[in-house]
């Protein structure tokens, strides 16, 4: 979801295989992006009102399009290499460059199989790749702007499954600042075998806020002396450890995190880390106790505007939404 306008809202829709455009207010469809079978399209990234971005993983496909009337601008086809799953992440745009996370997957298993994840930087005005950056993890699933020129890629390392579906991973996770006129690493981070995913930089406190994948645990780091505050043996414990945190906000003066195994949404204290913050002193539930079935709460996004809160629910393929206080 890419909220970067208040009257249309977006979504890549991996199981339809296209990118819907609808009317903030009544959420109504008004315009689509329809991809090729099997595209899945995965994560989007809008920065203004004429050039959008969707990573498709079926098909290994970074697409640029309109982010009002949905027409495709350009597409590229991004290389594999012969990895089982080259896995293009959530991007992040500037003027001239598209910077897009790689997992680079060589193959699936217990454990799965990783080359050095990368970012591949593209050219908006070529619509070629003009370098591919090798980062020092694996997996990467998320490239962040962290401040005046620079950004942040978070690698969960090599993610796996044992043979209860239960996530582990056996390698570091690694937090890299990118130089965006260099296109260079210039920082790198070690952060300890935590599934760290989902950086959000807290710009006020000079922080940064990491999910995990493996367990409901929340990571921090500071960005001025670029140390953890709170690592591996002292995370942020929100949500259950057979749940994990799929995405985190600031609203106001509260971190947003929402917990996919648990179907809920929790606020937190950036302040203290407390539990239960203003506008959720509990836990908000998204609907699987009642409906009895998991719906899988993943991406959020803001509407400053209408102060609503949008979840997306993967699982169960539809969107919800919150009014706050």
């Amino acid at each position: 979801m890419n909220f970067p306008q208040a009257s249309r809202h977006r979504f890549a829709n991996s199981m339809d295989n296209n990118v819907q455009i609808r009317d903030a207010t009544t959420l109504e469809s008004v315009a689509t992006l329809a991809l090729p079978e099997y595209a899945s399209p995965s994560y989007l990234f809008v920065s203004h009102s004429t050039t959008g971005f969707v990573t498709c993983n079926g098909n290994n496909t970074l697409v640029a399009f309109n982010p009002n009337d949905g027409s495709e601008l350009w597409t590229l086809q991004l290389p594999a290499d012969g990895l089982a799953f080259l896995g293009p992440g959530k991007p992040y745009a500037n003027g001239s460059y598209v910077f897009v996370p790689l997992a680079n997957i060589e193959s699936f298993g217990d454990p799965s199989t990783y080359r050095k994840a990368e970012v591949f930087v593209v050219s908006i005005a070529t619509h070629e790749i003009e370098k591919r950056i090798t980062l020092a993890g694996e997996d990467a699933l998320e490239v962040a702007r962290l401040r005046g020129g620079q950004l942040v890629v978070v690698e969960a390392g090599n993610l796996s499954f044992d043979e209860n579906w239960q996530p582990y991973t056996t390698t570091s996770s690694y937090l890299e600042v990118i130089d965006e006129a260099s296109k260079q690493v210039v920082r790198t981070l070690d952060l300890g075998a935590i599934g760290a995913a989902r950086p959000l930089v807290d710009v006020a406190r000079n922080r940064i806020y990491l999910a995990s994948l493996l367990n409901g645990n929340l990571y921090t780091v500071n960005s001025i002396n670029w140390t953890m505050e709170r690592g591996e043996g002292n995370p942020v414990i929100v949500g259950a450890q057979t749940s994990y945190l799929a995405d985190l906000m600031l609203i106001d003066d509260s971190i947003i995190a929402s917990s996919f195994n648990e179907d809920r949404l929790y606020a937190i204290s950036p302040l203290d880390f407390a539990m239960g913050a203003w506008p959720l002193p509990e836990p908000l539930d998204i609907g699987s106790g009642e409906e009895g079935f998991l719906a899988g709460a993943q991406s959020l996004a803001w509407d400053q505007d209408s102060r609503e809160l949008y979840i997306l629910q993967g699982l169960a393929n539809r969107v919800g939404r919150f009014d706050m206080p």
